[in-house]
């Protein structure tokens, strides 16, 4: 039952930066174009495990692996853009919820990888109740607050989730 504990802790882990990021981007930093540089500029401290096993991989991998890297900071902008615009619970609920979706499709058409049935209907169940958590009820009709950049972060986000399999199908971990 550790797997359950190690879950729960880690959405409480996400809901916590998120409501950080939240404060920041409202508050503190006012662009999220800002925001994304620097946390762009963090992911260079991965220089510290070049002790560890690093050799340099052939360069279709190192192209895969930057473009996954760009993916990953345009999904930070547009995550901080409808941050920025909208509340951080239907934010993050609808990125949460469309990501599996991009990541479904952008895995069938790249890497061949399906579901079978019975996944097929819990992974439809788990993305539709994402999407319900996300709609906000006003007015007698129902809408989406930041549809667009939620929708663009989430499949930045998937395509770069996508190319990182494949750099990981590749090279060991210290490479990726």
């Amino acid at each position: 039952m550790l797997w359950l504990w190690l879950g729960v802790v880690a959405y409480l882990i996400n809901a916590i930066t998120s409501v950080i990021d939240k404060f920041l981007i409202s508050k503190k930093i006012p662009s999220p174009i800002v925001y994304s540089f620097f946390i762009g500029l963090l992911s260079l401290a991965v220089i510290i495990l070049v002790p560890f096993g690093f050799s340099v991989p052939p360069l279709k991998i190192i192209l895969i692996a930057l473009l996954g890297g760009l993916a990953f900071l345009v999904s930070l902008f547009f995550l901080f853009t409808a941050l920025f615009k909208n509340e951080t619970s239907r934010v993050v609920a609808a990125i949460g919820s469309l990501t599996p979706v991009f990541t479904f499709l952008l895995s069938l058409l790249f890497l061949n990888e399906t579901l079978n049935a019975p996944e097929l209907w819990a992974f439809g169940f788990l993305v539709a109740g994402g999407i319900f958590i996300s709609i906000e009820k006003e007015n007698l009709s129902w809408r989406i607050h930041g549809l667009t950049p939620a929708v663009l972060s989430a499949f930045f986000l998937s395509f770069s989730y996508v190319l990182s399999k494949v750099v990981y199908l590749e090279e060991p971990f210290v490479n990726g």
